[in-house]
């Protein structure tokens, strides 16, 4: 066993931490539960941001539009005070707040690290208002509760939320023999299907194109899937809550890598439970989505060797993630000495924040916010933080997510904007609610975390000084890889 371990799966080892005596244990004791949330204030529920999105997109559309149709800059300024009012901007900023506060506080990193792995799995992109109010509930009250049980739970889930929805535009799919069709032909509009869920659920979510599915399985599959969607209504507009509604959903009998699908005489709902069971005991499922994972955790190019147990975990469970999860640590435990991961933004700073006892993030009080000004600089910091390093969890720009492939990450700009914002902490501590650590635990903190301690010890004294010192040491290349 290798110490990088304790980074490669969660953040490190902090000078308060002791250093467990059996690490696998440790690491498997943290997958048993659903790990808490830790945030002492009130935090929204998905229903109540969901409604606070209906009332920013209804009062943008429906009377700034029209209030300020000549006047562009009267226009702008006022969508900006209703985005303050309605904490468009905060509500992202306060998720980034918990979901880094609770990785850091709960005691269960390596629960966190999964459910990183997860969130960027089922990746909703930065598109409409989603990130300002819906992704990381989506986190928070889909993905975390479901790291328990079965993959085919979590699929299920995931794909029906509102967040996947909306992202993916399953609403604005009808069965072209729906009754909602005819009705439409009827008033001479048109009647489409929208492939983006139904291709994302192969492509991305479950059996990969490993599979060989063919475009026509896409269709059939649009076509089970029609019905899906969030209702509209003239207060909410879009923002309802997802249901199946049958006069939207084609009817009929699909085929779907050679499996038939019948909606048993109109039942059409059923049939997504269906196709997803199908589809998370797929063979391609088990191979992708194991691949992906020690891919996460272990390094870029996992062997067949490294990636064997995890499907048969996979296989022997019938997918509980408890059992996946636990052979993706033995392996990562495994091969810790020999194999490297080079460590994505967000992972890597929330290693710098442990190591280095920052205070981080802005403290609850900080946080409180008034819905009439811009968030203030120390609230904005924990986002800006992450969009300085060029990571925003909330705000993928492809649906297949943020790449881990060290090569995607492994740029000059990239890696000067890891240096540049460990400088800026260095010299604005005060800030950054000033650092525990000092220089004369360095050592200590090397020793618990690199194997090769004497020669990351030999490179931090060079430092001339101590700001110096902590840039070396996170900057570094031991660091930068797990």
């Amino acid at each position: 066993m290798s110490k990088s371990f304790f980074r490669k799966v969660a953040y490190g080892l902090n000078i308060d931490t002791e250093t467990p005596s059996s690490p696998l244990d440790w690491a498997i004791g943290q997958i048993q539960n659903v790990a808490p949330i830790v945030w002492g204030s009130e935090i929204p529920t998905g229903k109540s941001l969901l409604k606070k999105n209906a009332d920013f997109i209804y009062e943008n559309r429906k009377v700034l539009r029209a209030q300020y149709k000549n006047d562009a800059h009267g226009y702008r300024e006022a969508r900006r005070k209703l985005g303050y009012k309605l904490g468009k901007e905060y509500h992202e900023i306060l998720e980034y707040a918990i979901r880094h506060n609770t990785a850091l506080k709960n005691k269960a990193p390596v629960f966190e690290r999964f459910l990183s792995f997860w969130a960027n799995h089922f990746a909703i992109t930065d598109k409409n208002e989603l990130p300002n109010y819906s992704t990381g509930a989506m986190h928070r009250e889909i993905i975390r509760p479901a790291l328990t049980g079965s993959f085919e739970d979590l699929l299920y889930n995931t794909t029906t939320s509102w967040a996947m929805i909306h992202n993916l535009d399953n609403s604005k799919s009808i069965g072209p023999d729906s009754r909602k069709a005819q009705r439409r032909l009827e008033r001479g509009k048109t009647v489409t299907i929208n492939e983006n869920h139904a291709r994302e659920l192969l492509e991305l979510h479950s059996i990969s194109p490993n599979a060989g599915y063919t475009q026509d399985d896409v269709i059939q599959l649009t076509y089970l899937m029609t019905g899906w969607r969030h209702p509209y209504s003239k207060d909410r507009l879009e923002c309802n809550p997802v249901t199946f509604d049958w006069h939207f959903h084609q009817p009929g009998t699909f085929k779907i890598l050679g499996n038939i699908y019948d909606d048993r005489g109109g039942d059409g709902e059923s049939m997504l439970r269906d196709i997803i069971k199908d589809l998370a005991e797929h063979e391609h499922c088990r191979k992708y989505i194991s691949l992906k994972l020690c891919r996460y955790f272990i390094t870029d190019y996992p062997t067949e060797e490294m990636v064997k147990p995890v499907i048969k975990a996979w296989e022997n469970t019938n997918g509980n993630l408890i059992s996946i999860h636990e052979a993706v640590l033995k392996q990562a435990f495994k091969y810790s000495k020999n194999y490297q991961k080079f460590q994505n933004p967000e992972d890597w700073f929330l290693q710098v924040a442990h190591l280095w006892d920052l205070s981080w993030p802005a403290s609850e009080q900080n946080m409180q916010y008034n819905f009439e000004d811009r968030p203030s600089n120390k609230m904005r910091r924990v986002k800006g933080v992450l969009k300085q390093l060029g990571h925003l969890p909330f705000r993928p720009k492809q649906p297949n997510g943020f790449s881990d492939l060290e090569v995607d990450w492994l740029s000059p700009e990239l890696l000067l904007r890891r240096i540049s914002l460990l400088n800026t902490i260095t010299n604005r501590r005060r800030s950054y609610n000033q650092p525990k650590l000092n220089a004369e635990k360095i050592p200590e903190l090397i020793e618990k975390n690199f194997d090769n301690h004497h020669e990351v010890l030999t490179l931090i004294t060079q430092a001339s000084n101590v700001s110096d010192k902590f840039i070396s040491l996170f900057a570094s290349k031991w660091m930068l890889r797990a």
